[in-house]
């Protein structure tokens, strides 16, 4: 199915890694542990990270350019979706619709 008015957007799944100290500092950093122990948190610290690594879960940091293209591919989706909402989509079928509604007035049910 090809036409000049169809645009094929092929996206791929977007995928996102956090290191695991990253992660770690985000959750110690936050409101949700009360304890402001920097022995406490040394120790939760550890306790986290050796849970974490029994999944053997491997971060793989994004490299530049498939950042990069990333960048691109987003920017291009908004431009098509841009485009798409600005087009007026007029359909006749429709139309004539709406103005046999508007003609007829609505009957009255008595029980």
């Amino acid at each position: 199915m090809a036409n000049d008015n169809i645009n094929y957007i092929n996206v791929n799944p977007y995928i996102y890694d956090l290191d695991f100290n990253d992660m770690i500092d985000r959750f110690l950093n936050s409101n949700i542990l009360i304890n402001d122990n920097d022995n406490d948190n040394a120790i939760t610290r550890t306790f986290i990270l050796n849970f974490m690594k029994k999944y053997k879960y491997i971060y793989v940091k994004k490299t530049n350019d498939s950042q990069n293209i990333d960048k691109i591919i987003s920017k291009k989706i908004l431009y098509y979706l841009d485009q798409f909402f600005k087009k007026k989509h007029t359909n006749k079928k429709r139309k004539q619709n709406n103005n046999i509604l508007k003609n007829k007035t609505l009957k009255k049910i008595i029980h």
